[in-house]
């Protein structure tokens, strides 16, 4: 065997494609010896066009395990074949090799053309052309030839998509010392094609033998991995369901903390599911990936990949601020919050999470929890003493998968996307424990200027405030100034010390703040990539969208905001406007991460503000969106 075959054999065996396209294979006859020589000989069939004495030849290979071949068709400068799949579409795939002659390239282009009207709108050719389309595909680059006019010509004609090829700008070389290179190489599809593939790459492969780059068509989706376990709510209506997780809940006795023994019991029961689901429902996801191909067939929308995004980083000074109003919480009210978990409040957390919401990376929804209640209810409150008593939440528990939501349509950069958390369903039980206890108490702390997330209070009120102050102070022809600011990722840049911080001035007791830093710290992420867990880190500060508790954190956090301007107004660094028959001062007012402030028109109250705001960004780490915030003079102008 050559050493030219043993390496094209070492490359397929790399690869593992399903169809392999030789040119000038200078062979009168590809037989069986050729083709164990370079691929192996189980379940390989082919086609060829022989050569002429030592120039050209075309063999088109197939591993008729993967590829069921129903035609073929051989031409001067083309081998065809007609290729079914088992959801009952064909398609035609040419090995083409272009003459270096000029005078034959009438007869090329013909032949490509007889194709073209023969194989039908669903088609994919590749191979040397042996002419290039543009300058730019010649190193050299130089006129535009009568070759590469009639090559655009063709494909203009016959509607063809030329695809970007990937790794590579030029597909051959001469090799010498001041190379010359051209890209000869390439495959066309028509948009029939393309829709059925929408997922295909195009990329040049390493020189290994020849002057000429392999190139390589790729039309399977890229492999992400395993899709995470997901609860399927048809489950429940199996009238053996319950007995089944019941009879499985009791089997498993793993040891260990009650956290870790919940979370084992669950990873048991998506074992047991996948199997049981099988049996009695059928191969449910292989179902729908066959009902998906139906639908891409017809599918003309094509998503592109994103160059990447730039983050940037951010140093934020220490916590300063002293003399502030903290109106802290009452003693008795810190110790109600640290009381024992009772029964009726785990019940009540886990029948007010909504039934269908996307699981997290357990992949149990709360359907589940409802439905079975009384089988897991038991070791629910074992796994909350057990926090009640550490404070501990392990790791396993706190796992979070990463959705990122496009705000707008062709999202290129970090800032386009959304982060939403989707976290475990044991984890979002106990948050959503803790977070029911806070909002009973969150009214006695929390400035009367918010209007988000605090009971008997509503975002429409101050909406109603802001409409009032602004539409008075312009009928009495005053002066005035809005300025409505935006967090950057309001939740991302939250510190944590910030927050255990907050907590402590607002009176909350050390066994508290143990438990709310406990669920902050031992969260770990994977990022969601269509649809595949990617990837494992930790965070060091920010709140996660999705967490129950984040919403009440951030109303903490942004309460300081409101303390450092009411303590501004104190000392007369900062004048709101005066408003209404009581003639009530407005500085500001909050709706969950947005800000309004409303100043008397004079600069120096201005300038102050900004240094407030500088002050809170620096002790708490978040950033004003600049783009995303406004200021609006009111009977007067303002230049900033």
């Amino acid at each position: 065997m050559t050493k030219e075959k043993i390496t094209v054999k070492e490359q397929l065996r790399r690869l593992k494609p399903d169809i392999v396209i030789l040119l000038e294979t200078k062979k009168e006859i590809v037989d069986r010896q050729l083709v164990t020589g370079v691929w192996g000989s189980r379940f390989k069939e082919w086609v060829f066009s022989p050569s002429l004495g030592r120039s050209g030849g075309i063999a088109v290979l197939w591993n008729s395990q993967s590829v069921s071949v129903i035609d073929s068709m051989v031409g001067e400068f083309s081998v065809s074949i007609r290729i079914v799949e088992n959801i009952g579409t064909d398609w035609w795939l040419s090995g083409i090799y272009g003459p270096c002659r000029q005078r034959e390239r009438i007869s090329f282009w013909e032949e490509l053309a007889d194709l073209y009207g023969y194989c039908g709108d669903k088609w994919c050719l590749g191979g040397d052309f042996n002419v290039v389309r543009f300058s730019a595909e010649k190193s050299n680059e130089g006129r535009v030839t009568k070759s590469m006019r009639d090559f655009n010509d063709f494909i203009q004609e016959t509607n063809l998509r030329d695809p970007n090829l990937l790794n590579a700008s030029f597909t051959w070389s001469n090799l010498r010392e001041n190379a010359v290179c051209r890209r000869l190489d390439r495959f066309l599809v028509s948009g029939s094609w393309e829709d059925h593939f929408p997922h295909y790459r195009h990329k040049a492969l390493p020189r290994i033998t020849s002057d000429h780059c392999p190139i390589e068509l790729d039309t399977s989706r890229v492999k992400w991995g395993p899709s995470p376990f997901r609860f399927e709510n048809m489950w429940l209506k199996h009238p053996d369901f319950k007995r089944k997780i019941k009879l499985w809940w009791d089997e498993d006795q793993t040891p260990g903390w009650e956290g870790y023994k919940f979370m084992s019991r669950l990873k048991m029961l998506k074992s047991k599911l996948k199997v049981w689901s099988k049996e009695e429902f059928g191969d449910v996801e292989r179902d729908l990936r066959e009902a998906e191909a139906r639908l891409l067939i017809g599918d003309l929308a094509q998503k592109r990949k994103s160059n990447g995004a730039k983050e940037e980083s951010n140093e934020n000074a220490g916590w300063g601020v002293d003399g502030l109003n903290w109106c802290p919480i009452s003693q008795t009210e810190a110790d109600w919050l640290e009381r024992p978990f009772e029964l009726e409040e785990v019940q009540k957390a886990v029948f007010d999470c909504g039934k269908d919401k996307s699981p997290g990376p357990d992949g149990f929804s709360m359907s589940f929890f409802q439905s079975c209640w009384e089988v897991v209810k038991g070791d629910l409150m074992k796994v909350m003493q057990d926090f009640f008593q550490s404070g501990i939440v392990n790791g396993v528990t706190n796992e979070t998968f990463i959705c990122l939501i496009p705000k707008k349509a062709n999202s290129v950069k970090v800032t386009d996307f959304r982060p939403i958390s989707l976290v475990t369903s044991l984890y979002k039980v106990i948050s959503k424990v803790l977070a029911s206890r806070l909002r009973e108490v969150l009214g006695n702390t929390i400035s009367q200027s918010q209007g988000a997330f605090v009971q008997k209070r509503q975002i429409l009120d101050a909406v109603l405030v802001a409409n009032e102050v602004v539409e008075e102070v312009r009928k009495q022809n005053r002066k005035g100034l809005v300025f409505k600011i935006d967090f950057e990722k309001a939740y991302d840049h939250v510190e944590w010390n910030f927050v255990d911080d907050v907590l402590a001035r607002k009176g909350f007791g050390v066994k508290w703040r143990g438990w709310i830093f406990g669920c902050l710290e031992s969260a770990n992420f994977s990022i969601m990539i269509n649809g595949k867990p990617r990837g494992k880190f930790r965070a060091s500060r920010g709140l996660r969208q999705g967490d129950p508790l984040s919403p009440f954190l951030f109303t903490l956090v942004s309460d300081v905001l409101s303390r450092i301007i009411e303590r501004a107004q104190d000392v007369n660094l900062v004048h709101g406007i005066v408003s209404g028959h009581d003639q009530v001062e407005v500085s500001h007012l909050q709706f969950a991460d947005d800000t309004i402030f409303f100043l008397d028109g004079k600069e120096e109250y201005w300038l102050n503000l900004l240094q407030m705001l500088k002050l809170f960004c620096d002790v708490s780490g978040m950033k004003i969106n600049k783009a995303k915030s406004c200021i609006l003079g009111i009977n007067f102008s303002i230049e900033l």
